[in-house]
């Protein structure tokens, strides 16, 4: 699951959606819901038919270090298992700085030649 936390959590359109979604609104990453993450992660999931919710937790609901200079809480949970979940702190002015997914793997795969 950290895997998702980390990946959606960077990711320009997961970021996108959980900001401009009403408060509670829970999304699912699944099979038909997993884009702009890593191909292995989205392999992964379709594969073995993984599913996880995620939204935008109240601050009291996480750790009051994640939401230490006005970060926002992501929930993370495994669907089929609530009580299995993770949180991330995330920064609500940061949204169009971050580069998608596939800018990133083709700069790492330009690093490489270099």
């Amino acid at each position: 699951m950290i895997d998702i936390l980390a990946d959606a959590s960077q990711s320009r359109f997961w970021r996108q959606r959980l900001f401009s979604s009403h408060p509670g609104e829970i999304h699912t990453i699944d099979r038909d819901n997993c884009q702009e993450l890593p191909e292995y992660l989205c392999s992964v999931i379709q594969r073995y038919e993984l599913r996880y919710s995620v939204y935008v937790a109240a601050a009291s609901e996480g750790p009051m270090w994640l939401t230490e200079g006005g970060l926002l809480l992501f929930k993370f949970w495994a669907s089929e298992f609530p009580t299995v979940h993770d949180f991330s702190g995330n920064n609500p002015n940061v949204l169009g700085t971050l580069r998608p997914v596939a800018d990133c793997k083709s700069r790492q795969e330009s690093d490489k030649k270099s």
